[in-house]
């Protein structure tokens, strides 16, 4: 199990408690994140503790991590990859805070998870989603090489928003020849 990994700015870390603060302020309270997301923002520090204790849950038997800052170590994010099918995997989300935006810790987090994927987990294809409407998430797959596949409409449970999800996959052969372009 991956528990750290580091890049130019940021880690990727698996979730503390002392992280609430700065998950909730950062990012769990954000009506603007959420917008483009599966996951209703948390009204209240109490229910963000709830949130944060799943997280932890999930975090520890699993490839999900919180994005913090490398040299303050404020939690700014969350995202992760599993295995959807053998040598195939996924991200999870790439969920950088609204004011953390544009700083190109996206970047960061993508390219930490297409290492663990390809050169960690010796992955064949990796498989990238958003909504469609997300601009900035689409524009940061394709500097990547990412193939556009296919749309399909899917529902929010929480408050039933149809959305159109766009699908965009990389194998490991295009990952190599772009990493090895630099």
């Amino acid at each position: 199990m991956v528990k750290y990994i580091e890049h130019n700015h940021i880690v990727l870390r698996k979730a503390r408690m002392d992280d609430l603060n700065d998950l909730y302020n950062n990012l769990w309270s954000s009506k603007e994140v959420a917008k483009y997301l599966f996951w209703k923002e948390s009204d209240s520090l109490e229910e963000a503790k709830e949130r944060l204790l799943r997280t932890i849950d999930y975090q520890s038997n699993n490839h999900g991590f919180v994005v913090a800052l490398k040299d303050t170590d404020e939690a700014i994010g969350i995202t992760g990859i599993y295995e959807y099918e053998p040598s195939s995997y996924r991200e999870s989300g790439l969920c950088i805070g609204e004011k953390f935006q544009g700083n190109g810790y996206g970047k960061e987090m993508l390219e930490m998870l297409l290492y663990l994927a390809f050169e960690v987990f010796k992955a064949h294809k990796f498989r990238y989603s958003c909504i469609t409407e997300n601009v900035r998430s689409k524009n940061l797959c394709s500097k990547y090489g990412f193939k556009y596949y296919e749309s399909k409409k899917e529902v929010r449970k929480w408050d039933n928003q149809e959305f159109m999800i766009d699908y965009f996959y990389l194998d490991k052969n295009k990952y190599f020849e772009y990493k090895h372009k630099g």
